[in-house]
């Protein structure tokens, strides 16, 4: 597990969720049968599509998107993230930056989740 989703796994933790880790995995491994709400698949799904296949982010999926509940305000926010963070992992695979240990990311995982990004 990455840096982030530690953090989200640890977060979850934090708040009383036992199942923290193995609820993100779930959700970053086969978010379809997930323990997750209808609305939050489309969005995951907007969001794999946006990473992978971003000609394929289109008025449709925008819809879909709202037809699934989403504000226009909370799709911009999602997808802007997605764009970032599509953008720092392209620099930092540009920088040769090399793979950390899963425990390293777990340790990374819980000092942004207690400490925040800054």
């Amino acid at each position: 597990m990455r840096a982030h989703a530690a953090c989200s796994a640890q977060l979850l933790i934090d708040a009383g969720r036992e199942d923290g880790r193995e609820f993100v995995s779930s959700v970053l491994f086969d978010f379809d049968n997930a323990d997750v709400s209808a609305k939050d698949r489309v969005l995951y799904r907007a969001v794999g599509l946006m990473t992978a296949e971003r000609g394929e982010v289109n008025q449709a999926l925008y819809d879909s998107l709202q037809a699934a509940g989403w504000s226009t305000g909370a799709i911009y926010e999602a997808l802007t993230v997605c764009a970032l963070f599509c953008f720092f992992n392209a620099w930092v695979d540009g920088l040769g930056v090399q793979d950390m240990e899963e425990e390293d990311y777990r340790a990374s995982g819980m000092r942004l989740a207690r400490g925040g990004y800054v």
